[in-house]
C-alpha cells in the first residue's frame, strides 16, 4: 500500500513539473516586454510633465490677456 502511495506522488509529481516547468525562452521574451512597458511608462510620465508644463503656460497667457 506505500508503495503504491509513493507511486502515485511521484507519478503527481512528475506530472505537475511537466506542465508547470518554466520555458526560457518564454522567460527571454517576458523580461524583454517588461523592460519596453518600462521605458514606454518613463516617456509616457515625460510627455504628462511637458503637458502640465504647456498647460501651466497656456493658462499663464490667457491671465495675462
Amino acid at each position: 500500500m506505500l508503495v503504491g502511495i509513493g507511486t502515485i506522488g511521484m507519478l503527481t509529481s512528475a506530472l505537475t513539473n511537466f506542465f508547470v516547468k518554466d520555458n526560457p525562452d518564454e522567460q527571454i521574451k517576458l523580461d524583454k516586454l517588461q523592460d519596453e512597458l518600462s521605458s514606454q511608462r518613463i516617456l509616457l510620465e515625460k510627455q504628462s510633465e511637458k503637458i502640465e508644463e504647456l498647460h501651466r503656460m497656456i493658462k499663464d497667457l490667457v491671465e495675462k490677456i
